[in-house]
């Protein structure tokens, strides 16, 4: 029976009009009974799984209590990927079942409960991705992660979290990928977005990831690919939401591992990580106060020189189109870095000025060490004068003369 493509049917004629309204209503019963039967699937499933919690050899009745209820999730899956079934059964009380389901799934990972006496590996193995493809399945519909994101955030994200440690690889990344899309969506929240500007110690969502995700994102940020890429994704993500986030970044010394994680991947100057990269050292730099001492000495002149060079010559080649879009976005990434870098000596330098002006000193050693550690950056206008011409997008980064003027005329 084919629910999906029967429940999109039009009565093609008259003659079949009483049959087809009939079968319609038939159609529209076992839909409502297989929607009225979900919560009792799930609550069979979940007692089979709390039976043997933290059991490493289940019993004979769990054994067989595990093998008649957990087929039935990939049946789960099949009706949250369904737009018939989808908007009817995923409602708080499902997530918070759910949440529950990947708590258990948590547990096996961590091999506090192991199921592959009961059901083998392969199902054991085949129950931890099926699980985590419902989710994947709900995160297509952002919409349902916004309506329900305080159900998300207190059931969700910490079993899924802790899968982000995961041992096995596979779903170490299949975990830290639904983290940072589920993140991006939360953030982007209208209501999330309206608790930014009072983001405090309090705010869940801060409370979770600062305890239990930065002190170990490290490790994360020097996974195999595509492992970083995703960990890049989801720090932008937190950092634009709100400079709390900025802060737990430089406190969690995760300045230096971003800066290697660059150098790594330099030679795949287009790929996701560096993008995303770029984005999140905007995001640093851009906020007001952001240690930039600290930038300086992990190398940010000497990296951002670099990505500006070799990717200014991707914007120059133009027997290379296929990559262009996506060099320019690159570009103008680095070119928010170089703004905001620029904006920053040029107010400590002013500042000096202003304070050798008003005879009280000023500290400007400071202020000239720092324009030479800037010069760099200062040489590459002639680089930029000739990519206006190539990059309309580059216009507005012209207003950046004055300082460039003024740093070149301090060193």
């Amino acid at each position: 029976m084919y629910i999906e493509r029967d429940s999109r049917k039009t009565t093609l004629g008259k003659e079949k009009q009483t049959s087809s309204e009939y079968l319609s209503k038939c159609l529209d019963i076992l839909i409502c009974y297989i929607v009225q039967e979900l919560p009792h699937i799930l609550d069979d499933i979940l007692s089979a799984l709390a039976s043997v919690s933290g059991r490493k050899h289940p019993s004979t009745i769990q054994t067989k209590q595990l093998k008649a209820c957990l087929p039935m999730i990939p049946v789960v899956l099949h009706l949250v990927t369904s737009q018939v079934f989808r908007p009817q059964i995923v409602t708080e009380e499902f997530l918070c079942s759910y949440g529950t389901i990947l708590n258990f799934i948590k547990s096996i990972d961590s091999g506090e409960t192991n199921l592959d006496g009961a059901v083998g590996q392969t199902a054991s193995e085949e129950l931890v991705k099926t699980v985590l493809s419902i989710f994947e399945a709900i995160l297509q519909h952002p919409v349902l992660i916004m309506h329900y994101h305080l159900t998300v955030i207190d059931y969700i994200l910490p079993p899924l979290i802790s899968l982000v440690f995961s041992q096995n690889v596979e779903w170490r990344f299949f975990s830290l990928r639904l983290l940072s899309e589920t993140t991006s969506v939360l953030v982007s929240h209208r209501v999330m977005a309206e608790e930014r500007e009072n983001f405090n110690s309090d705010n869940k969502l801060l409370c979770l990831i600062r305890e239990s995700l930065l002190p170990q994102f490290e490790q994360i940020l020097t996974d195999p690919d595509p492992v970083p890429a995703y960990a890049l994704k989801l720090l932008v993500a937190l950092t634009e939401y709100s400079s709390a986030f900025t802060r737990l970044v430089e406190e969690n010394h995760l300045v230096s591992t971003i800066f290697q994680v660059i150098l790594e991947h330099q030679d795949m100057l287009l790929g996701n990580t560096i993008q995303n990269a770029a984005a999140l050292l905007n995001n640093l730099v851009s906020y007001n106060s952001s240690n930039m001492a600290l930038l300086y000495e992990q190398g940010l002149v000497h990296h951002i020189c670099n990505l500006l060079i070799e990717t200014a010559a991707l914007c120059l080649d133009a027997d290379d189109k296929s990559n262009i879009k996506t060099a320019n976005n690159l570009f103008l990434s680095l070119l928010g870095i170089l703004h905001h870098t620029l904006i920053y000596t040029a107010n400590i330098v002013r500042l000096t000025l202003q304070a050798q002006k008003a005879g009280i000193g000023g500290d400007t050693q400071a202020a000239e060490d720092l324009l030479l550690i800037n010069k760099p950056l200062t040489d590459l206008i002639s680089l930029l004068i000739q990519l206006q011409w190539t990059l309309p997008d580059l216009h507005p980064w012209l207003h950046l003369r004055p300082f460039w003027s003024m740093a070149r005329k301090n060193t």
